[in-house]
């Protein structure tokens, strides 16, 4: 679940000359989008199951109905049974469609 996020945008604002006939300049404005995740996962084994909580730091690019979301999911916490090695770093990439 997302708790901080916002759309992407690009847009170019034209500056005339104000009533001092100072020229302020045009402006480029690029927004990227960032969105910060708390994934947690529990599997259910005897040997082979436990805990574990992922940070998932990512970017959002849509267009239209479609949106791209990749990112990395950083393990910050595990309790797994027995002797398992611990979570490593893992990347992801969703696809949605809204129609």
């Amino acid at each position: 679940m997302p708790f901080l996020a916002q759309r992407p945008a690009a847009s170019y604002r034209y500056n005339d000359t104000n009533d001092a006939g100072v020229d302020c300049g045009d402006v480029l404005f690029l927004d990227a989008v960032w969105m910060l995740e708390l994934n947690f996962e529990r599997q259910e084994r005897a040997r082979a199951g436990g805990s574990r909580l992922f940070f998932l730091p990512g970017l959002v690019w849509t267009w239209r109905n479609v949106a791209v979301k990749p990112g990395i999911q950083i393990p910050v916490w595990s309790d797994l049974n027995g002797s398992q090695q611990g979570p490593d770093y893992r990347g992801l990439i969703e696809v949605e469609v809204h129609l």
